[in-house]
């Protein structure tokens, strides 16, 4: 994985980087832009125009994975792209269309229209989610919970609808907050009067919240953060872990020892007071609130920022947090990370933070500082950097690996090999 560039890089200039000659600068760039709450297209067509510059071999590393805000005109191209007549035999090819579906597949669905599916190299395994995402965009919230119901009480053979879908649907519809909500904690008669539904009589009441728990995260309820924050034994800011009147009632079985699942749906709640309290609690207890680390690389706010640079200085952390939190920060912020990262001072210093293995953070270090250099460096760490940059282009960069890799094996066979019924691909 290619760390992208610091928080405080224009996005001109991370933009532009998107047609460096220089792959990894590329790829860097790409992951910096990709899922970020942008409104702006005008990314999209330079990803096209790299594309085009430096040709399907070079740019398959680029396009996995990428999401972005499209239009009508990125579409006509990744759509025209898929009608033509590829040699599908080719593994790079064949990737490189199961790409550009996969985009179209994450698109707003206002964009779409059922016809894209028989286009020429439209992979047939997508088909199926595809045509859902276009046909449950247009349903209204009563039959989303309707087909919810079905789904969680029949299964798949009753309702072959993709739950991620669902509630992808469901959380577009930003008026229902509050009955998510309310259903969830119990606060209304929803759940209560689906038992008593004849044909919905034996649903499982737990599926239904699991579900309605991820949709907290997905339309954002802040309101569910104290609910939340008991669940994960989390006292209130007077130091005591009071019983709110109201709960969501999990069975704990289902749900797994570790509470993962209430970690991230915090990571998409959480507010800068609640940081500052988990921080300060996570310096008490360490092991009591071993998850801190890991939501907090979710937080893409300037708090969560400093946290993490303050729980790196602090030397608390086991190499695998420390790790993960650095390549958080080279995500948004390298510049205040300069002197954390292992050889970065002097050649011959050390971070008993670190492991050995710390290629990944140089590559991102070294992309992000060519991107956007920054002004905090020293002469110590430009030195450092040079040398760094110097061995990474003797190694091409550490992509060799990745590229013969991508080469190897096409994505559509993957997903096949998934599936015993070969219906679906």
């Amino acid at each position: 994985m290619i760390i992208p560039p610091s928080e405080s890089a224009p996005k001109e200039v991370v933009q532009e980087a998107l047609l460096s000659p220089i792959e990894a600068v590329r790829l860097g760039a790409a992951i910096w832009f990709s899922g970020r709450d942008i409104a702006d297209v005008s990314v999209m067509k330079t990803v096209i125009e790299s594309v085009q510059r430096y040709g399907i071999d070079n740019s398959l590393l680029l396009l996995e994975d990428l999401i972005l805000p499209q239009d009508e005109t990125t579409v006509a191209w990744m759509t025209s792209e898929l009608d033509k007549k590829h040699d599908l035999g080719e593994v790079e090819v064949d990737n490189y269309c199961w790409f550009l579906a996969e985009m179209l597949c994450r698109t707003d669905p206002k964009l779409l229209n059922e016809e894209m599916v028989h286009l020429r190299c439209f992979p047939k395994c997508l088909e199926k989610d595809f045509l859902e995402r276009i046909e449950l965009t247009n349903l209204d919230w009563r039959s989303l919970w309707y087909l919810l119901k079905q789904r969680i009480r029949s299964g798949e053979d009753a309702c072959p609808y993709n739950l991620n879908l669902l509630r992808e649907s469901m959380a577009r519809h930003v008026d229902r907050k509050t009955e998510v909500l309310d259903t969830l904690l119990g606060r209304n008669d929803v759940l209560k009067r689906l038992k008593k539904q004849g044909r919905f009589k034996n649903i499982d009441l737990n599926d239904i919240k699991l579900f309605l728990l991820d949709l907290v995260g997905d339309m954002q309820i802040t309101e569910a953060l104290p609910y939340v924050l008991y669940e994960l034994r989390v006292p209130t800011e007077e130091g005591v872990r009071e019983k709110p009147k109201e709960r969501i009632r999990i069975r704990t079985d289902e749900y797994g020892d570790d509470d993962d699942d209430f970690v991230g749906i915090l990571s998409r709640i959480v507010d800068d007071q609640t940081l500052d309290r988990l921080y300060t609690l996570w310096r008490e207890k360490p092991r009591r609130y071993e998850w801190f680390p890991d939501m907090l690389q979710s937080v893409d706010t300037p708090k969560g920022y400093g946290i993490a640079i303050a729980m790196l200085k602090s030397e608390m952390l086991d190499i695998d947090d420390a790790e993960i939190l650095a390549s958080y920060l080279l995500n948004y912020c390298v510049e205040n990370v300069y002197p954390l990262i292992p050889g970065l001072q002097t050649e011959a210093s050390e971070c008993s933070s670190f492991s050995d293995d710390d290629s990944e953070l140089r590559v991102g270090f070294v992309v992000a500082k060519m991107i956007y250099p920054g002004k905090r460096s020293t002469p110590d760490q430009d030195a450092c950097f040079e040398k760094w940059r110097r061995e990474l282009e003797e190694d091409n960069w550490g992509l060799d690996d990745s590229r013969e890799q991508m080469q190897a094996y096409s994505k559509r066979e993957e997903f096949e090999g998934d599936f015993e019924d070969e219906k679906y691909c």
